[in-house]
C-alpha cells in the first residue's frame, strides 16, 4: 500500500465580500421588497421597511417592522444586445445542398412549393444513396 500525498484545498473568494447584495423579501401585509444585506452574510429574515402614513408617534413616522422571510424571486435571464450570434450549418455529413434552408419562405415562397422543392431534394438524396450501395453508375433514368 502506497502513501498518497495528502490533498490540500484552497478557497478563493472572488469580488468583495464586504460589499451588498439586493435580495428579494416578503413582507406577510406589504408584498415582496428588496433590501440592501451585507453579501458575507445574508439573513434569512428582515424587518419591513414600508413605513405607516397613518400612524406618527410624536415627530417620528412608524415602520411596518414585520419580519419578512427570504424569498427568492423569479428566474431573469438578460441578452445584451449584440451578442447573439449566427452559428455555422450544421450538416453532418450530408451535401450542402441537402441541408435545409428556411430562407426562402422568409422571402414569401408558398409553403406547398416549399415542401415540393425539399422532397425532390430528399428523392434525389436517396436515389443517389442507392446508386452508391448497389455500385451503379450515375445515369439517368428518363
Amino acid at each position: 500500500m502506497t502513501d498518497a500525498p495528502a490533498r490540500t484545498w484552497k478557497l478563493t473568494l472572488r469580488g468583495d465580500s464586504t460589499g451588498t447584495i439586493a435580495h428579494e423579501y416578503l413582507c406577510p401585509e406589504h408584498g415582496r421588497f428588496t433590501a440592501e444585506v451585507p453579501r458575507a452574510d445574508v439573513p434569512d429574515e428582515v424587518f419591513c421597511p414600508v413605513r405607516s402614513d397613518f400612524i406618527i408617534e410624536g415627530d417620528r413616522q412608524v415602520y411596518c417592522g414585520r419580519t419578512s422571510p427570504w424569498s427568492p424571486g423569479g428566474v431573469s435571464t438578460r441578452v445584451k444586445q449584440g451578442e447573439v450570434v449566427q452559428g455555422k450549418v450544421e450538416t453532418n455529413g450530408l451535401p450542402p445542398e441537402v441541408c435545409m434552408s428556411t430562407r426562402e419562405l422568409a422571402d414569401g415562397m408558398p409553403l406547398s412549393e416549399f415542401k415540393a422543392r425539399r422532397a425532390k431534394v430528399h428523392a434525389d438524396l436517396a436515389i443517389k444513396k442507392m446508386r452508391a450501395m448497389t455500385g451503379r453508375g450515375g445515369k439517368v433514368m428518363r
